[in-house]
This record gives C-alpha cells, structure tokens and sequence, in this order.
C-alpha cells in the first residue's frame, strides 16, 4: 500500500516539474523523489551543486524570452560533458548540405501524432541505442498507417541482436544497419523481448514483423515530400538538447548525434519525436526551427517499404 502512495506522490511532483510555469523551481529534494534518484552522502552534495547550477541556467535562460524555454528534467543532475557522453556522441558524419537558410515547405502542414499515426514515447534511459527507437517507432508508424494496427517493437532486440549488421548495443549504432536487420531477419514484439536498457546476449535472432526494404531521402524537399506518406527515422544534432522544455529550437550544430523519428511538419517547425521519456521536452517530442534542421543538423531520413 505504502509503495502505491508513494508512486502516487512522484507521479503528481514528476507532472509538476513537466507543467510549471516558467520561473517556479523545484527544490533537489522533489527532483530525487520525481525521478527515483538516490545518491551516496558525498556524491549527493556534487549532484545537488550541478542541479542547482543547472537550473540557474534554466531560470536566467527563460528570462531572455527565446524562441524555445529550458526546464528541468532527468538530466538536471548531469554536467553537459556527462550528457554529451551518454546521449549525444556523434553517430556519423554531418550533413554535406548545410544551410542556413530558412525552408519554407510548399505543401500543407502534417502531423501525423495528431492522426493517431505515432506509437507512444519511449525512454531509452542510459542506453545509446537512439538508432534502435528511431527504428521501431518508424515501424510502429508504418504498422498503424498501413494496418491499422498498434504495435510495440523490440528495442532490446536490436541492441542486443544487430552488431553485425554496423550497431553497437548501447555505445551508439547504425539506422541502416538495424533496418537491414529487420529486412533479413525481422523483428519481435517488446512483450516477447521486453527492453532493459543494458547490453545482452541475443536472446531471439529475428521475428515475425519485416519489411522488403527501404529508401533514404536527403534535402528539404526530398523529406518534405517523403514525411507525407508516413514518418521518418531521422539522424539530427542533440548536442544542446539537454534542458529543452519547450518551443521552436534552433541552438544546433553540424553534429549528428542523435537519431529519432521525424512526424510532423509547419511552415516554422519540424515535429520529431524523441525517445528520452515524457519528462523531456514537449512530452517527449521537440520542435525544431525549419531553417537549422534542414541540413545544418545533418537530417537525413529512411522510410520503409
């Protein structure tokens, strides 16, 4: 019963610190029990004197009045070396077509987590393996479109399954090489291979759910065009992604570092679905500026066929 009332307790402070306004704070004390963090008596006292450095920079950032708002999350108690190290190492070269110039898309708007089209977010948690939820959330997508169907698929398979197919477990890994993987062997359901966040000996080498193969769009019009017919597994810059809350985001670099699933698209924005959990960002998904993600962060995007 207790355990109950306890959850109960963090579930309402974790909706405090996703739904605050901006400029309220949460003490170091709250931001443990939301995110079940516990520490030892010396390194506590380090992890509370980077959270409150941290949400410093939140408050001071907010106050600017940008075009996207900072906030607190599983990541205020980690330096930016700590973060770039964990989530945010390059996973391949950036993008050959770099600008900086504003694309404005000569179609209407798509958002295809408004027409039910995307499964729910979900949170790696200290596993690198972006390549393998970009991979099954575009799946996922493609199920719903095609089928109608609801699928959750086996992050934990890839990580533990596809390194001789270019990915690495949990140190990082390839988009095609976890698509070719499926191609040749498929791929099973998170109930039959639930995810664990760590690397494993491959338990199940394949499964029922496959595709014959798939193309690679590159270019604003290319993804534009391509994000119609269903959502993209991406590769883009998450260097400084650390804090986002919320917003249109344009603080990128020429880096790829992280790969996700883009599913939406304005005039202003690109709408990507990220897989670091609902207390990050817009719930899970981030909107970035059109004009430093098409190119400038190295998008590149596959669809399945």
């Amino acid at each position: 019963m207790w355990r109950k009332a306890l959850l109960v307790v963090a579930a309402a402070i974790l909706t405090l610190l996703v739904s605050r306004p901006s400029g309220q704070t949460e003490t170091y004390e709250q931001w443990k029990l939301a995110f079940g963090q516990s520490f030892a008596e010396v390194e506590d006292s380090y992890r509370r004197a980077i959270f409150e450095r941290n949400e410093k920079e939140v408050e001071e950032f907010n106050n600017r009045g940008e075009s996207y708002q900072k906030g607190i999350n599983q990541f205020s108690h980690m330096t930016d070396e700590e973060f770039l190290a964990m989530y945010a190492r390059p996973t391949q070269p950036a993008s050959q077509t770099q600008t900086q110039d504003a694309f404005v898309p000569n179609m209407p708007d798509i958002d295809w987590v408004i027409n039910g089209k995307v499964s729910t977010v979900k949170n790696q948690g200290g596993c690198d393996a972006g390549y393998a939820f970009s991979t099954t959330g575009l799946l996922e997508s493609y199920s719903l479109i095609t089928k109608n169907t609801s699928t959750s698929l086996a992050d934990q398979q890839l990580v533990d399954c596809s390194g001789s197919y270019g990915t690495s477990a949990c140190q990082g890994g390839s988009r095609a090489g976890a698509m070719n993987y499926v191609k040749d062997k498929g791929i099973a359901f998170d109930s039959q291979y639930p995810y664990k966040g760590v690397a494993q000996t491959c338990k199940l080498d394949g499964g029922v759910t496959k595709i014959t193969g798939y193309s690679q769009a590159t270019g604003c019009d290319a993804i534009a065009t391509a994000l119609r017919k269903n959502p993209l597994s991406i590769a883009v810059d998450a260097s400084n992604w650390k804090t986002y809350r919320s917003g249109i985001f344009s603080n990128c670099t020429s880096k790829v570092t992280q790969d996700a699933l883009l599913v939406g698209q304005t005039t202003t924005y690109w709408k990507v679905k990220n897989s670091w959990g609902l207390s990050w960002g817009e719930y899970g998904y981030i909107r970035l500026a059109l004009g430093d993600t098409c190119g400038l962060c190295g998008i590149i995007a596959y669809w399945p066929s």
